[in-house]
């Protein structure tokens, strides 16, 4: 179809790169997609534009404080919806529903929100009762995980408007020189290595992996070491009272295990891939929690895709992210010694061709091809 005749379609997010993090990954991804199909549009935060597509069109706001992000979302939201007329306004969370809705009843378009769990039962008063509402609303509700929608039919969506979606991943091609280069760059040798992706928060559960699971596991393996990839949340909404990295390094020097863990920080991609190739068991050890959820876990998803098993916590939205007995095992929430026990069996067992199939196939099935179709999907059976 020719540009000039394409819908627009307009997506509104504060999760979008520059800003560091799954939802804003696939918020990416999202806006790629649909740049396939409409004239795509996007209300981003500042530093957006150099991580969309050529020839989309991308408002950023002026700074990354929430406040202003949210007036200059809605300001310009309502300028586009009497300018442009999008067919379909897209909100990447919770957050953005309110602005969503609004924009495409003045546009007398569809509206769509893509849920991720923690925007559906977010603790605050002011959000459950403005924001909620919203969500309900909007024409389509897209949940990233069947717990998502779960959360998503407990308080109120209608059932009809809901779909799942699954985050993707990419499939990168499996690298042994860039494996060994990264165990040499940082002094991992032929020991087994236990990985750890993601922010550095106390939802994720490290500390307590640490304390719980790690001794048992060094009883069996006594050269082992956790590297650890990512760091504190920076712009995320619900920040940690407490430094979790400060309490694992202290944690760590009390009872002389600093040389056991290896802390890497934020990685590029490159560096990620390598890391997971590298790795013999990614561990998931997220808690349980009524405040707050893991929507999907899309870390189980990248170490599928590079070959790697995930041994993890059954909580929120994991179940969907690993296919138990296949790409990895799933743990009752809370049962550490089943926890070390998966793990050991993990690093005994041979590796082979049909482990990586295993892993390789089941990533395939949640590649962002897969997900930005899905997106579409839901679009097209709305505007019909």
């Amino acid at each position: 179809m020719p540009e000039s005749r394409k819908k627009s379609v307009l997506l509104i997010t504060r999760n979008f790169p520059p800003l560091i993090g799954g939802m804003e990954k696939l918020n990416q991804r999202m806006f790629e997609g649909l740049a396939l199909h409409f004239n795509a549009v996007l209300i981003a935060p500042k530093g957006a534009k150099q991580f969309a597509p050529p020839n989309t069109r991308v408002y950023e706001s002026p700074s990354l404080n929430l406040p202003i992000f949210f007036l200059y979302a809605f300001l310009m939201s309502i300028y586009l919806a009497i300018k442009l007329k999008p067919s379909a306004v897209l909100a990447g969370s919770g957050l953005t529903a309110p602005f969503a809705y609004i924009t495409a009843r003045l546009a007398r378009g569809k509206s769509i929100v893509y849920v991720h769990g923690l925007d559906l039962i977010a603790e605050n008063a002011v959000y459950q009762r403005i924001w909620l509402p919203f969500i309900r609303r909007c024409d389509a509700v897209i949940a990233n995980s069947s717990n998502t929608k779960r959360l998503a039919l407990e308080n109120g969506v209608k059932e009809q408007r809901l779909s799942i979606v699954f985050p993707g991943t990419d499939i990168p091609e499996l690298n042994p020189k860039n494996a060994e280069q990264f165990r040499e760059n940082h002094g991992l040798g032929q020991c087994p290595v236990l990985l750890s992706v993601g922010r550095i928060t106390e939802r994720k559960g490290l500390l307590p992996f640490i304390q719980n699971a790690f001794p048992h596991i060094r009883e069996k393996f006594p050269t082992v070491k956790l590297v650890i990839i990512g760091s504190e949340p920076v712009h995320a909404l619900k920040q940690d009272k407490q430094n979790i990295t400060v309490e694992i390094k202290d944690y760590l020097k009390k009872n002389n295990l600093t040389d056991t863990v290896v802390f890497l920080g934020r990685c590029n991609d490159e560096t990620l891939i390598a890391a997971y190739q590298a790795a013999n068991v990614h561990v998931f050890s997220v808690l349980a929690s009524n405040s707050d959820v893991e929507g999907f876990g899309m870390v189980a998803i990248e170490a599928a895709a590079n070959g790697l098993q995930t041994v993890a916590f059954g909580v929120g939205g994991i179940a969907d992210a690993v296919k138990h007995g296949a790409t990895g095992c799933l743990i009752s929430a809370g049962d550490y010694a089943s926890l070390s026990a998966s793990v050991i069996d993990v690093l005994e067992a041979t590796h082979s061709k049909l482990h990586l199939k295993l892993c390789q196939d089941f990533a395939k099935q949640r590649g962002w091809h897969v997900f930005q179709e899905g997106v579409f999907d839901v679009i097209r059976k709305i505007d019909d």
